[in-house]
């Protein structure tokens, strides 16, 4: 991913940023015929025209539709709404060739964003998944440990390929990794062209998955057991950093600039104690960004300032803010995502990890945290803990799938969804339906 760093041509970022999409591919395609134009700069400019393609996938409605959708799902709407929801930036929009387009989540994206237009919702739906997570917490907060065996199953099916003239096609399908939380991992049974599992061990979890053009479903079903113990976090104590690992930048987007330091000055007041310094980053992410649903991670730039400058961001967005500022402090900071877990289902999460002595590898879950503001003790948890609800799959940010594709990943950062290409072309995430299934959850005590 090295790539990254090149400076795209003068005209092709002019043009990109305001929204001329077939002018960008025009130029770009000069460029790439160039014999002189450096490897960097051409895979610089090939992953643009990918990321061109992923956003015209994500921005389906113009102004018309968007404003159909939201009259039809909530009452007593209006355009005037509409107009200032784009002002403020709830409302994700851009102007693709002339025209305003809309993220295909809009809708779902402000129910969970605002809770007082939810109330406006002229069909209701039953939520019982707060409750459902909130049990847990209050036994896992009673019992001070936790100790899950929790049976999945992934599958990944209605695969619309483009170019029917394939005859390989490969399926990357996330796992957990069998690191710090997860003891024991066992599969129960897959389809039968699994290929390989990665090692146990790694800090990615995958199976790797090899069919022909009659393989139109793939699935893999495991058990795991999960051992976490609840961390007692005192912020007010000594608290001290002797682990320089994951202290460093990371880019493109762990990177310490000058809107990263002033932001962390504004920050870092009368704080003199690494836990101290993570607790009010912590409640800087927390009290100040909104969540919102964004669209694929790459086609942002410097994700970390992107939130600051917007206030905004969604949990993998406020994570790498969490982990760069505390990063740029000394603090040891990481990455882990995977699924979280409802009754039935999990779904896609990311979270940090941060080291600190006495306690060692803590949590945060920024946007779990930000959702809870308003109650002190769910707040306060999700500083230095996280809910045994998890399926945690990667513990890195950025890290490479084994075998490697051969087509530019939808996620270059991480594996939650599948990754799925054939040996024509490399398959969008909106060309598949990827669902966890939980099938039991078993307390061991």
């Amino acid at each position: 991913m090295n790539f990254l760093n090149a400076v795209l041509p003068q005209n092709i970022t002019s043009e990109y940023y305001s929204g001329n999409f077939k002018k960008v591919e025009e130029i770009a395609d000069y460029f790439l015929k160039q014999k002189n134009t450096p490897n960097s700069l051409k895979m610089k400019i090939k992953y643009l025209k990918n990321n061109i393609k992923k956003i015209r996938k994500r921005y389906i409605y113009n102004k018309e539709e968007i404003l159909k959708l939201f009259k039809e799902t909530f009452k007593d709407f209006s355009e005037e709404e509409l107009e200032k929801y784009k002002i403020s930036e709830v409302v994700d929009y851009l102007f693709i060739d002339g025209e305003e387009k809309y993220l295909d989540n809009t809708i779902s994206s402000i129910v969970k964003t605002f809770p007082e237009i939810k109330k406006r919702k002229k069909i209701k739906s039953e939520d019982n998944e707060n409750e459902f997570l909130n049990n847990y917490i209050d036994e896992f907060m009673n019992k001070k440990s936790a100790k899950l065996k929790i049976r999945m199953k992934t599958s990944i099916r209605s695969i619309n390929i483009s170019d029917e003239s394939y005859s390989k096609i490969r399926v990357w399908m996330p796992i957990p990794s069998v690191n710090f939380q997860v003891k024991s991992l066992c599969i129960i049974d897959h389809s039968e062209n699994l290929k390989e599992i990665s090692n146990p061990s790694n800090i990615s979890g995958t199976a790797y998955f090899e069919g022909d053009k009659f393989s139109k479903e793939f699935f893999i079903e495991y058990e795991y057991v999960l051992h976490q113990k609840l961390n007692s976090i005192y912020v007010n104590k000594p608290s001290y950093v002797y682990d320089s690992n994951f202290t460093t930048e990371y880019k493109p987007h762990i990177v310490f600039s000058e809107l990263i330091k002033d932001v962390n000055n504004e920050i870092i007041i009368e704080a003199d104690s690494p836990i101290l310094k993570a607790r009010k980053i912590y409640d800087y992410i927390t009290n100040n960004i909104r969540y919102s649903y964004m669209r694929p991670y790459s086609t942002y730039e410097r994700i970390p300032e992107y939130v600051i400058a917007n206030q905004r961001g969604d949990c993998g967005m406020q994570v790498l803010l969490f982990i760069t500022l505390c990063r740029y402090n000394g603090i040891p900071a990481k990455w882990q995502s995977g699924l979280y877990l409802t009754e039935k289902t999990g779904l896609s999460h990311d979270w940090a990890q941060f080291y600190i002595e006495p306690y060692g590898w803590l949590f945060a879950d920024l946007s779990f945290g930000g959702g809870r503001k308003t109650d002190k003790k769910l707040h306060d948890f999700y500083f230095g803990n996280i809910d045994p609800l998890r399926m945690p799959a990667n513990n890195r940010f950025q890290y490479k799938l084994y075998p490697e594709k051969k087509f530019f990943r939808n996620d270059p950062y991480d594996n939650q969804i599948g990754e799925i290409e054939t040996d024509k072309e490399g398959i969008f995430s909106e060309d598949f339906t990827t669902k966890h299934d939980v099938v039991e959850i078993i307390d061991m005590g």
